[in-house]
């Protein structure tokens, strides 16, 4: 019935069926539960859940997101400022000699 070796995602063809079938083997408990979580707080079955998840993150997926500005996001709001200078308390040491 399964194609030969190990596959985690099946894509299960229907013939004339005008939707897929997707199989997706050996999830993380804890991952079916937060989807099963999410799904019952969401009011959707874990299937609709998983649909919705898959097309969120294919869609998110294509904007990427730079170093600086995640590093940013880290520092709370209250905190920046139109640039953030890092006071250090301790003298500057001179380069080592690397000759």
């Amino acid at each position: 019935m399964y194609p030969k070796g190990t596959f985690d995602i099946f894509d299960i063809e229907g013939g004339s069926l005008s939707m897929a079938d997707l199989l997706v083997r050996d999830i993380d408990p804890a991952l079916k539960r937060r989807i099963k979580e999410n799904a019952r707080k969401n009011r959707r079955s874990i299937s609709e859940e998983a649909k919705t998840l898959f097309r969120k993150a294919l869609a998110g997926g294509q904007e990427r997101r730079k170093l600086g500005t995640a590093m940013m996001n880290l520092v709370p709001k209250r905190y920046r400022g139109d640039d953030l200078v890092v006071e250090v308390d301790e003298p500057i040491r001179p380069p080592p000699d690397l000759s």
